[in-house]
């Protein structure tokens, strides 16, 4: 049996189908031949296995007064629990822990380049604060010390559920004088121009 006869068996299907929606929008329009309808499924598959959604909820279970994040379990008992997402994936994550825990969750902040509003991603619950990537911005100052002033609000006894994905260090920007905002800007600039790898452009940050 070929690889394009697998592909297509698999994915393919209305089982698959119905757990996940259309992410290449024109799909029909590009499958001009089983060649690139086999490789735009290959994409398709790859969307789905790293979509937040379905990676919360592969991770994340609660069950009674135990709440379990991938196979390790923390108590929920006599304890208020919140939120803090930062990254692009921030909103997103929000929407699911939202969902997840009810009115066990007390509160939070999603710091994202989008609130999600538009589409009904969140509820009120969690706070959402727009930033910007991959410059940070007095956006993401106020956000960052919007963040650090929710945190130390908590005690010893909350359970606070931290999320960081990918745009984070420019998201989560908060700089010590006479560093700015601009400076770190101006020196991404200097290091991408100059073809810096992102590892190094991190360390430096």
């Amino acid at each position: 049996r070929s690889w394009g006869e697998f592909i297509r068996e698999k994915l393919y299907t209305p089982v698959f189908w119905g757990r996940m929606s259309r992410t290449i929008r024109n799909f029909d329009a590009l499958s001009i031949n089983d060649l690139r309808r086999d490789a735009l499924a290959i994409a398709e598959a790859g969307y789905a296995s790293i979509r937040t959604d379905a990676v919360i909820q592969s991770k994340v279970q609660v069950s009674g007064d135990g709440l379990s994040i991938d196979g390790k379990t923390y108590s929920l008992a006599g304890r208020n629990v919140y939120f803090v997402g930062v990254g692009k994936c921030a909103v997103a994550a929000a929407r699911e822990i939202e969902e997840l825990l009810g009115g066990t969750l007390k509160g939070g902040i999603a710091l994202d380049v989008s609130t999600g509003k538009e589409t009904g991603l969140i509820r009120t619950t969690i706070e959402t604060h727009i930033g910007t990537h991959p410059l940070p911005s007095e956006a993401n100052e106020r956000a960052a010390r919007r963040i650090i002033e929710f945190l130390s609000d908590r005690t010893e006894n909350d359970l606070v559920l931290m999320l960081i994905s990918g745009g984070g260090s420019a998201l989560l920007s908060f700089h010590d004088a006479p560093m700015t905002y601009a400076d770190e800007s101006e020196l991404f600039k200097e290091l991408t121009s100059r073809g810096a790898p992102i590892q190094d452009i991190n360390i430096v940050r």
